[in-house]
């Protein structure tokens, strides 16, 4: 709906921004952006150890997948805590 609403205030008729949001979600766009790599990436670590009963997380990682997804493209290092650092 975001998106929509950004087509909306460029000037898009009702109709043909949720035509343009659709072709944008459908498109390659979104494969070249590295959060959606990054945190992609990230949440199959997680299956992966869940699928082999290995200890889960403490608490809930969505945070911290969020936050090294949107930051790590952008930065030399990082500290992030050890059930993260598997």
């Amino acid at each position: 709906m975001e998106i929509k609403a950004l087509f909306c205030k460029q000037g898009f008729s009702d109709q043909e921004s949720y035509r343009k949001t659709w072709e944008f979600l459908d498109s390659d766009a979104l494969d070249n952006s590295p959060y959606v790599r990054i945190s992609s990436l990230l949440f199959a670590m997680l299956a992966r150890r869940a699928a082999n009963r290995q200890k889960p997380p403490k608490k809930h990682p969505f945070v911290d997948v969020e936050m090294i997804a949107a930051y790590l493209p952008f930065c030399d290092a990082m500290f992030i805590d050890k059930e993260m650092h598997g």
